[in-house]
């Protein structure tokens, strides 16, 4: 589906795109198993909120922000996990070398 003519931010139709909301009616509209489609006029037919563009700015900076905070988040929590492995290899050599004692 090609849209032309949108006046609407780009990254705020995106997000509004992946909502729970738009994303239930594909699933109610959308027809066939093996290659899902749905048409155009049932798109056109969606119901979707679009606010004043100040929202939408709104809207965007707050969604901007948590995403940056999980992305800091997934970040920390993957260098632990490397933390985590160094220090396993290092106590199985250990272990397998006799530097400590198991048990």
């Amino acid at each position: 589906l090609v849209l032309k003519n949108i006046n609407i931010d780009s990254d705020y139709f995106y997000t509004l795109l992946k909502t729970s909301i738009v994303q239930k009616q594909v699933q109610i509209e959308v027809i066939g198993s093996t290659i899902p489609t749905i048409s155009e006029t049932k798109i056109m037919n969606f119901k979707v909120a679009i606010p004043q563009q100040d929202e939408i700015d709104l809207i965007m900076i707050y969604i901007n922000n948590i995403k940056l905070k999980i992305s800091t988040v997934i970040s920390l929590k993957e260098k632990e996990i490397e933390k985590l492995k160094e220090y396993k290899s290092v106590l199985i050599n250990e272990a397998v070398s006799g530097k400590i004692k198991i048990g």
